[in-house]
């Protein structure tokens, strides 16, 4: 069973914050990446353990928020400017 590893963070510098998603056209599968605790909230409920690497939930260790997600990106992805 695929289950996401829990991780507790110190808040990373708004500076240094960073999302990435990615594509992996052989696997068809979207994947995301990020410690911006924003992103990370708005993306957690479509967000899936992966299969292929390990995948996480970050909390921030003073207040138990989510500050960051790693994992598969259930469903299709629609990108707009």
């Amino acid at each position: 069973m695929r289950e996401f590893m829990i991780k507790t963070w110190q808040p990373i510098p708004r500076n240094e914050q960073e999302t990435v998603i990615t594509y992996d056209k052989e696997l068809d599968e979207w994947s995301i990446f990020t410690d911006n605790p924003n992103h990370a909230r708005k993306w957690e409920r479509l967000v899936e353990p992966s299969y292929t690497y390990p995948s996480y939930k970050a909390y921030d260790a003073t207040t138990g928020k989510l500050i960051g997600l790693e994992g598969t990106v259930s469903g299709k992805v629609i990108l707009s400017k």
